[in-house]
């Protein structure tokens, strides 16, 4: 493998004038959110904030009060051209945001505008650092795809130094009668979005369970993964994170998803209903014909084998989880 040159997008506070927007777990919506004495409490509250007041500002920063902040879940669709940094007010804080209690499964999902023929990636700039994300069945998902054009949409998203703790099916706070709702399949997802950096998390139970368990049967304990990149996402950074108790390959690469450099991880063991062999620390797999579940799924897309990936010095440390695997089915010829 070659050098391994890493992209520090999003690494530094920019200089100049910033829009701080305050958030505190006993904060109300109805406050201005301007200052650290008139707190709102919700990320859809602050959405609207950013979006009404961002323009001529060198950056936002979302600051979180010290505390639990419960059953949150917001569609981000707001990208004002300049770095959105969700942080702790006092860094080295506990912020925790804690889905029990509330209708959301995914804590933070971003949806930029779906992408066109002719359309360049949206620079999203988002950061989140220092934050602790829990009890959900997916906590932060960026998405940017269209089938339809077979294009990224999105690029620029840095997390670090997070925490990820209980995430999948098996904590899901959203239920259907006695059973957890399912479908989970990622606690981190990147989904047609290139040049990020997720750097320094720790994920810790990131568990689904099995298919009979769930009320949706088709995603089962296999089908969690810690870090998800797919459908075009290229050249991220994977540095640094530590993975512990999970029920899927904790880093899954799908689909065209090229040059992405993976390195300095490390996988502790996978879940205690996991077998020697289940589970890969690094694994790639794409959807063709050759793949019973795409067909029955009627999944007409071709999609393609990831390429140029670089791992170096991830290292396994735990029970139960083999190296890298490719899992691809079928080889079928794909979009390109």
């Amino acid at each position: 493998m070659g050098l391994l040159t890493l992209s520090m997008c999003g690494s530094a506070t920019a200089a100049g004038k910033s829009l701080d927007i305050y958030l505190a777990p006993k904060g109300v919506d109805t406050a201005s959110g301007l200052s650290a004495d008139n707190p709102i409490v919700s990320l859809a509250k602050a959405q609207e904030l950013v979006a009404e007041k961002a323009r001529g500002y060198d950056e936002v920063r979302v600051l979180f009060a010290p505390g639990v902040y419960r059953g949150q879940g917001v569609e981000w669709r707001t990208f004002p051209g300049v770095w959105t940094r969700f942080m702790p007010a006092r860094p080295g804080s506990a912020v925790v945001f804690d889905g029990q209690g509330g209708k959301q499964s995914v804590f933070f999902k971003a949806l930029p505008s779906t992408p066109t023929r002719d359309s360049a990636p949206v620079s999203m700039k988002l950061e989140f650092t220092g934050l602790t994300f829990q009890r959900y069945c997916e906590a932060l998902s960026f998405q940017s795809w269209s089938d339809e054009v077979r294009r990224p949409g999105g690029r620029d998203v840095v997390v670090r130094n997070s925490n990820f703790v209980d995430i999948g099916s098996k904590f899901d706070p959203v239920k259907r009668g006695n059973q957890p709702r399912g479908g989970c399949t990622a606690a981190v997802r990147l989904q047609g979005v290139g040049q990020g950096r997720i750097e320094g998390n720790s994920f810790k139970n990131i568990i689904n369970l099995d298919i009979g368990e769930t009320a949706l049967k088709a995603y089962g304990r296999g089908h969690l993964h810690a870090i998800y990149i797919s459908n075009m996402s290229q050249g991220n950074d994977i540095v640094g994170n530590k993975f512990d108790d999970f029920s899927g390959d904790p880093i899954r690469i799908r689909d065209q998803s090229d040059k992405n450099r993976i390195s300095g991880n490390i996988f502790g063991s996978a879940s205690d209903n996991t077998k020697p062999g289940d589970v890969h620390a690094i694994s790639q797999w794409y959807c063709n014909d050759g793949v019973k579940a795409c067909v029955q799924r009627q999944i007409a897309r071709k999609e393609c084998a990831s390429e140029e990936l670089e791992l170096r010095d991830n290292r396994i440390e735990g029970r139960n989880v083999e190296s890298y695997a490719d899992r691809s089915q079928g080889k079928a010829t794909c979009a390109k």
